[in-house]
């Protein structure tokens, strides 16, 4: 990505320090920064000045959280003593009303994002719908013809968590532990949509193989009827999983794609709640390719050149390479391994490249590992 500014620069907002931190590399070494105030609470203006001429350019840094009100001229800090071009800006972080989501003890705030924040839940497209009546369909993410129109879906249910199973001993003290109760076991152990209808996951659409004949089934593939477009598969069950990412939602006439790495998004958080790991090795289950990935937090907002970024999972992460094995070999006890489909993990790749790739150099490595942000959306 290539911005028109001649710096980059990324602010992050550290809500449990109340804090906002904006780093500043200068990419053009003909300009210096001679002075930062703020122009409004989500905007800290910053001039430079031109070395080969007597010119001063302003620049408005936007802020992913609002800052102090009346603040006085800020302090431009130089991260390195060898390195002109490095800058940072240290923000008191006002306080907002949303805020309190991070305070909040009587709520687990990473399980509120993975239950919140799923893209494409029913929750998320009521929000978009906003009160109109045109409704949404679910299209072929290479025709773009009908799958899924909402009037001809009984009901959309969100499924609770990817987790539902695991933790289903927990919620039933007297379950069944046979079918012979009148199938009731079954009921605990399977999960079915009515007919016609469809049960949401975090990356998945599930229904009945034979409720739409916009979806055939061949063999165990899902594919679009009009262009045989592989849209997910069919289990043993005889039940649908439609992935998101090769769908397209049309709402009010606008379309949207999921873009596979959100499932890995997913699949992370989830982790996180079950079982509070923080490291992974993450599995292309296509090819021999691997990486270690570190959530070193959650619930981040950033912005990066302009670009918003909003709960992120600030992620470490790692190739193999020097000190890979090592890295592995020391972390084995506690490290979760995840098995990512191709396209999945492709994209969660070029994602946290890209971002990382796109932040100043003071902000980009840690003891080794690459710096990114991995956002929701």
């Amino acid at each position: 990505m290539t911005y028109a500014l001649p710096i980059k620069y990324s602010a992050e907002f550290l809500p449990r320090l109340k804090s906002i931190t904006v780093n500043i590399e200068i990419t053009d070494a003909s300009y210096i920064p001679t002075q930062a105030v703020m122009a409004s609470p989500t905007v800290c203006s910053v001039t430079f000045g031109d070395l080969t001429s007597d010119a001063e350019t302003t620049y408005q840094l936007s802020l992913p959280h609002p800052a102090m009100e009346n603040l006085p001229v800020l302090s431009l800090i130089r991260k390195d003593v060898h390195n002109d071009l490095l800058y940072s800006i240290k923000l008191p972080a006002a306080a907002t009303v949303e805020d309190s989501k991070y305070f909040d003890r009587s709520a687990n705030f990473s399980m509120t994002m993975a239950t919140d924040h799923v893209k494409w839940s029913t929750k998320d497209i009521k929000a978009k719908l906003s009160g109109s009546k045109l409704g949404f369909t679910f299209n072929c993410g290479k025709c773009n013809a009908t799958i899924l129109i909402d009037t001809q879906v009984t009901a959309f249910h969100d499924l609770p968590s990817e987790l539902w199973l695991e933790m289903m001993d927990f919620w039933h003290c007297h379950k069944p532990e046979t079918g012979e109760i009148h199938g009731t076991a079954n009921r605990y152990t399977k999960l079915r949509p009515r007919a016609n209808g469809v049960i949401i996951g975090s990356y998945y659409l599930l229904t009945n193989a034979d409720d739409f004949p916009s979806i055939t089934v061949v063999g165990d593939a899902a594919q679009c009827t009009a262009c045989a477009y592989e849209l997910g598969n069919m289990d043993d069950d005889l039940l649908v999983k439609l992935f998101k990412w090769n769908l397209i939602l049309v709402v009010k006439g606008s379309e949207e794609m999921y873009l596979p790495y959100y499932h890995a998004y997913g699949v992370m958080l989830d982790a996180i709640n079950s079982q509070a790991s923080r490291v992974y090795q993450v599995k292309n289950e296509s090819e021999e390719s691997e990486m270690l990935v570190w959530v070193f937090n959650v619930g981040i907002n950033l912005t990066l050149s302009g670009r918003e970024l909003t709960n992120c999972l600030k992620i470490m992460y790692m190739r193999p390479g020097d000190g890979y094995r090592e890295e592995i070999e020391r972390r084995r006890d506690g490290l979760e391994v995840i098995g990512l489909s191709e396209v999945v993990y492709k994209s969660l790749v070029e994602t946290l490249d890209d971002v990382h790739e796109n932040l100043p150099q003071c902000q980009d490595q840690f003891m080794g590992w690459n710096v990114s942000y991995l956002s929701e959306k």
